[in-house]
């Protein structure tokens, strides 16, 4: 009885059912530049902000603090992108935030925002525990637009039919 198949479709929720739209250039130019601009936010900092900064409050232990911040930052991406990507999986469609009806954009949307409020706070900390408090919070929230970002991707249709598929 296990081996058994039937032919009925089993039903999917609406946030699991597989997009029918096709994407249209002005979606892959605004992805592209989402995905920019997120890397750019991350990457100016770890390079730069939170170096000057660390070296300013603690001359001492400078490489041993970045080392702290740094290496929370990432135990917080690696937890924050599963949750918020299956949170972003299991949003539907019912309702939209102004012209963003798809399950993913207010996941996006909401996550760079709250990873700017996070950004632009550091520079006021006067101590390790502030900066790593809000770098933490920070790589959670960016990690989180990372995930709905990037599980955009795979439900894209193509707009016409690649090379070696029947209809070319």
């Amino acid at each position: 009885m296990a081996g058994q198949t039937t032919d009925q479709a089993r039903a999917v929720s609406r946030a699991l059912a597989e997009p029918t739209a096709h994407v249209r250039g002005g979606w892959i130019a605004g992805l592209g530049l989402a995905s920019l601009g997120m890397w750019m936010a991350a990457y100016t900092p770890l390079q730069v902000l939170l170096p000057t900064q660390l070296q300013d409050i603690t001359p001492r232990h400078k490489i041993a603090a970045l080392a702290v911040v740094t290496g929370l930052g990432a135990v917080a991406s690696g937890l924050a992108t599963p949750v918020a990507g299956a949170l972003s999986d299991r949003t539907t469609h019912r309702y939209a935030l102004g012209r963003m009806t798809g399950r993913r954009h207010r996941w996006t949307l909401v996550m760079a925002l709250l990873s700017a409020a996070a950004l632009a706070v550091p520079s006021a900390q006067k101590t390790v525990v502030g900066v790593t408090a809000l770098w933490v919070l920070f790589c959670a929230f960016q990690n989180g637009e990372y995930a709905s970002l990037s599980a955009a991707i795979p439900g894209i249709t193509r707009t016409s039919p690649g090379p070696g598929s029947p209809a070319s």
